[in-house]
């Protein structure tokens, strides 16, 4: 695989973050939230990549993405997640091939990774699609080519109409968490060590990657 991919991770405010995950009683949401994006940071850093930066205006989320060992990036643009995607990028000004990882794969594996940047390195942008099919974790885009993000309802078939190609992935770059069963699902696989402290005893296993 080629050296020098920056990831990018977009991450809203902890305050927005996961309204539909609605853990049990006595189980913060936005402690889960942070929690699962510091599993999926780990991961990515743990990868085959150059740098990793997390897109966001939470100061929360600032602090945990600098202890984590990545660079932030201020999400100051308005009009949503594309617009300040795109926004980033252009002041940015990333050298090397560029991806953009969902936040909240906390079952992530970094060979998972490098697996579906291996594939990106031989088309101009790739995606991959989540569990469901509908949605994207991941979007790619080579040196030279425009990212297209299309983030947001139906974003397969919008980033497939973009010209993206779609890239098989293991279970852990596609399991996305937006409800409670779906975090239960990650579990599963084997969620990372910071989701893991923040679980309540009945649904942590007993051991984590």
């Amino acid at each position: 695989m080629p050296h020098g991919w920056t990831v990018v991770v977009p991450a809203k405010s902890l305050a927005q973050a996961k309204s539909r995950l609605r853990p049990p009683a006595g189980t913060d949401r936005r402690n889960l939230a942070l929690a699962m994006l510091a599993d999926t940071l780990a991961a990515v850093i743990a990868a085959d990549v150059a740098r990793v930066a997390v897109l966001t205006a939470d100061p929360d989320i600032t602090a945990r993405a600098r202890d984590l060992g990545a660079d932030v990036w201020l999400d100051g643009a308005t009009g949503g997640l594309n617009a300040a995607l795109r926004d980033a990028v252009t002041r940015r000004a990333p050298t090397g091939p560029l991806a953009v990882l969902t936040g909240d794969l906390p079952a992530l594996q970094p060979e998972d990774l490098d697996h579906v940047l291996t594939a990106a390195s031989t088309a101009r942008s790739v995606f991959v699609p989540d569990r469901s099919a509908h949605g994207t974790t991941v979007l790619t885009a080579l040196r030279g080519t425009e990212l297209t993000p299309r983030f947001g309802v139906r974003s397969a078939r919008h980033h497939t109409a973009a010209g993206a190609l779609p890239v098989l992935a293991a279970p852990s770059i596609r399991h996305d968490v937006d409800t409670w069963p779906d975090l239960l699902s990650a579990v599963r696989i084997g969620v990372g060590l910071h989701t893991l402290a923040e679980l309540p005893s009945q649904a942590a296993p007993r051991l984590a990657h």
